[in-house]
């Protein structure tokens, strides 16, 4: 047994002890609560930006757009994303992009079956339609691909597809955050298609004033951004008034049509096709100066004129040249307001008009 002073000293070692482990466990803990702290704060941000920046648009092509990139920008891990929405009754539109590649590609599938609340992911990616589509993408075949639902109210409306490099792994809980992700994105899906329905014309399937204007508004916002020129051609229907008064508005209704669908077959992927009002319609064209936008211009033009609209009346079948006259204007050249930049298309559509119609003229 030792002297006072010796268990004393054993005493306040044993305590010393004691007092560094317990405060190494706090360091560990603080240090594991910063930790999460940090990633609570990284998935905050994240959804906050995923949230401002899918709400500022509702386009069903902008958002399955914007999704794509939104996961491939959060998740470094992922190498390769795609969202499919169902759409009835048996399509399926699909969206996808890998990191390190070209523009996303938008396509749609055709299911040997119809699409109803009941269907589920799995379904469709043991198709045989879903398997060919995807035999020759060699980006797939060296990646780790899972599966994602996107369900509102209990219900899929699609699902994201996301492949990852073999050798790697999704972080602590990011497999959890990706599906908090997915549930915000199904949601504004859904929203995307109730949007849809206030601005598309029903006559013809294109998108209405409302939704030229806002879309405008937005190309000429991207194109300051990239330096790059916005053309807005205001299309009118000549003669328009003619067809209606002889053969009856029904007739001029399968004209309208025909004419959207002649218009959406000459476009190409950076143009936009809208139904403004009447007989009127107006196209955008992203990235087309003055010559661009002429030559693109006059192959509208050429492609309405070039072949007689067939349409019937009173069980007739008539054949009639269509003609279309094309007011041009170009942002930033010719205006930088919304407003003004319209006024002068119209104002070129006018000189088109009284020119002698079926041209194409630019505002001067």
């Amino acid at each position: 047994m030792g002297s006072p002073e010796e268990n004393s000293n054993e005493k306040l070692i044993k305590d010393f002890e004691l007092l560094r482990t317990v405060s190494a466990e706090l360091l560990h803990e603080n240090a594991d609560l910063k930790s999460k702290l940090g990633e609570r704060e990284r998935e905050l941000d994240i959804l906050y930006a995923v949230i401002r920046r899918l709400g500022s648009v509702m386009d069903w092509n902008e958002v399955q757009d914007m999704v794509v990139e939104l996961f491939m920008e959060f998740f470094p891990v992922i190498h390769f994303c795609l969202i499919a929405s169902f759409q009835e009754p048996s399509t399926l539109r699909i969206c996808f992009s890998r990191r390190g590649g070209q523009a996303p590609v938008f396509d749609t599938l055709t299911m040997p079956f119809n699409i109803d609340e009941t269907t589920h992911w799995d379904e469709v990616v043991a198709t045989d339609e879903w398997n060919h589509y995807f035999d020759n993408r060699e980006e797939i075949k060296v990646l780790q691909t899972s599966f994602v639902p996107l369900i509102v109210q209990k219900a899929e409306i699609g699902f994201l597809m996301i492949g990852r490099p073999k050798e790697t792994e999704y972080g602590k809980d990011e497999w959890r955050f990706l599906r908090t992700i997915s549930n915000y994105c199904a949601m504004t899906i859904d929203n995307t298609k109730l949007y849809s329905l206030a601005i598309t014309d029903p006559l013809t399937g294109l998108n209405n004033r409302r939704y030229f204007l806002s879309r405008l508004e937005r190309e000429m916002e991207r194109a300051a951004q990239k330096n790059e020129p916005v053309s807005v051609m205001i299309i009118d229907i000549d003669h328009f008034k003619r067809v209606n008064d002889t053969w009856g508005h029904p007739s001029g209704d399968q004209v309208l049509k025909e004419l959207a669908l002649r218009l959406n077959e000459q476009k190409d992927e950076r143009s936009l096709c809208f139904r403004i009002g009447g007989e009127e319609f107006a196209i955008l064209i992203s990235g087309a100066d003055k010559d661009s936008a002429r030559e693109k211009a006059e192959n509208f033009r050429k492609a309405v004129s070039i072949t007689p609209f067939v349409f019937s009346s009173d069980g007739k079948e008539i054949s009639k040249t269509i003609t279309i006259s094309v007011g041009l204007a170009v942002y930033p050249e010719d205006a930088e307001q919304v407003d003004t930049i319209i006024a002068k298309a119209d104002q070129a559509l006018y000189l088109a008009k009284t020119g002698g119609r079926n041209k194409v003229v630019f505002h001067r």
